[in-house]
């Protein structure tokens, strides 16, 4: 191991237990204000949401009166705690986002993957990574306590509304990055399957656009590529869970009973789209197309990882080593 893969290892591991530390203090902080408001839960936290969004200065018109409602319920020590709380989980967020992608980009997916099993909630953690790195190796990743955002993405995604929302999940072509937020209130493995299957539409060939095109089209509640998306999910999920070994008469038997049950008959060709998908296929296009256009995002995905071949009866070791798509 070089000098600087220690040195990248050592700071993801001090800045994601400085994350973990500063989630718990905000999350502390955020119930003593929903438990002591005058108005409901939800009410308490949507509005400590805005304020957190960073969107607009404490400061603001807006800001005032709200953090002024809070001190009233609270008082301006408990106030003053929450505002120092969500400010350092935001600085020790956007640095442990930062350490990973780093550690990735130096030394390969692996050595990300076994550090995050030290994390609060690691097997999960690891698990998202293996989806991503199974679908697309250049992926990069960020892996978040809570997600939010506004904008058309979310009515694109099936939402009916604009305004601010907690999401599980997003992906952002021009960074290449899929965020899937750890939330326990959404199912990770589905938005791990969903993004990762966004980073792949571009290498898919103009044939297997169409047959999805037809096979999913645009609704009232959402558009083509989005139930692609989720139909991919909830295939892979299943997928997923079919016996690795065939060589039985039995586990042959149950592989094509679950295949079968994966999509109707009729989707044959999207079947086989999915599959290449699961199988790394689409993948292997797409570092071809990274080597040709984007190298360095190619460093993660050179080093052979195993976080690659996970499936979910295989999990990942958990010995350390020294225009954006949203989900709701």
């Amino acid at each position: 191991m070089d000098q600087l893969t220690e040195i990248l290892q050592e700071s993801f591991v001090l800045a994601g237990a400085r994350e973990d530390a500063d989630w718990r203090r905000l999350s502390a902080a955020r119930e003593t204000i929903v438990s002591r408001a005058d108005v409901p839960e939800v009410t308490a936290r949507k509005w400590m949401s805005v304020v957190e969004s960073g969107n607009e200065p404490v400061s603001s018109a807006a800001n005032k009166k709200i953090v002024a409602k809070i001190a009233g319920w609270v008082g301006s020590e408990a106030t003053t705690q929450w505002v120092d709380a969500f400010r350092n989980f935001d600085q020790s967020s956007r640095r442990v986002h930062r350490a990973g992608l780093e550690l990735a980009d130096h030394a390969g997916i692996d050595a990300r993957l076994d550090l995050e099993g030290l994390r609060d909630e690691g097997a999960l953690r690891q698990r998202l990574i293996a989806i991503a790195a199974r679908i697309n190796p250049t992926l990069d990743v960020h892996l978040p306590k809570e997600l939010f955002a506004e904008g058309e993405g979310l009515v694109a995604s099936g939402l009916k509304s604009t305004d601010r929302a907690e999401v599980a999940g997003m992906y952002e072509p021009a960074r290449h990055l899929a965020t899937i937020s750890v939330a326990p209130r959404f199912d990770r493995e589905d938005t791990a399957w969903h993004e990762s299957w966004h980073s792949i539409e571009p290498v898919l060939t103009d044939k297997e656009a169409s047959a999805l095109q037809k096979a999913f089209p645009d609704n009232n509640h959402m558009t083509s590529p989005e139930r692609v998306a989720v139909a991919f999910a909830r295939w892979a999920k299943l997928r997923d869970r079919l016996p690795q070994d065939t060589s039985s008469n039995f586990n042959q038997a149950v592989t094509t009973k679950l295949r079968a049950a994966l999509l109707p008959a009729s989707q044959g060709p999207v079947h086989d789209i999915f599959e290449k998908a699961y199988d790394g296929t689409l993948g292997k296009r797409m570092m071809k197309v990274m080597q040709q256009t984007q190298p360095d995002f190619l460093q993660k995905a050179l080093a052979k990882p195993r976080a690659a071949k996970t499936s979910a009866s295989e999990e990942p070791s958990r010995q350390p080593a020294k225009q954006r798509r949203m989900r709701r």
